[in-house]
């Protein structure tokens, strides 16, 4: 798969949320907050599983290159994306929702990036853009959630303040990988 169909799907999930938060300002209907809510905590929930899938392939490809230092700091990472799926489904289901895992929901948003060949420098830079995404995503979503619902906004905060420190982390480790 390449680069710029990936960086085009995660922006396309983006504008997505940002339609959906948009229609829910304009429309009236009862509940229509509370299906809007649970359709973004949806998005974000497989951006995170298919953070997880992106985190084991860089991990796989960082161990090939006997770095076990990358290696483990990517494992953390992926057990940290783990956690935050792990959480927004309970908060989906606290919610009255149902948390979507079907293989064929997440497969057919399946964008993760690599393959044979890909260097691992690449990886990180493209790690780097999708999380400014995936913050920019959480910041506009906490802010359409604002004081409807301060668990979710919290929750939410909790993850964008994860978020926020990994991308820290892999700017360090690109400067790192650049040298």
């Amino acid at each position: 798969m390449s680069d710029k169909f990936f960086l085009a799907d995660v922006q396309m999930r983006r504008k997505r949320a940002q339609r959906h938060i948009a229609d829910d300002a304009t429309v009236d209907g009862q509940g229509s907050v509370e299906k809007t809510q649970l359709h973004l905590l949806g998005e974000l929930l497989a951006n995170e599983k298919l953070g997880v899938q992106r985190y084991e392939r860089y991990g796989d490809v960082a161990a090939d290159d006997r770095n076990k230092a990358v290696a483990d700091g990517i494992a953390a990472h992926s057990a940290a994306a783990q956690i935050h799926v792990e959480l927004i489904a309970e908060r989906i289901t606290a919610l009255g929702g149902e948390a979507d895992f079907s293989p064929a929901g997440l497969q057919s948003r399946n964008v993760v990036p690599g393959g044979p060949g890909k260097a691992f420098v690449d990886m990180v830079k493209e790690d780097m853009l999708t999380a400014c995404i995936a913050m920019d995503t959480y910041r506009e979503v906490i802010a359409y959630i604002a004081d409807r619902d301060t668990s979710t906004r919290q929750l939410l905060q909790q993850i964008l303040a994860g978020e926020e420190l990994h991308a820290r982390k892999m700017s360090h480790l690109l400067e790192g990988l650049s040298a």
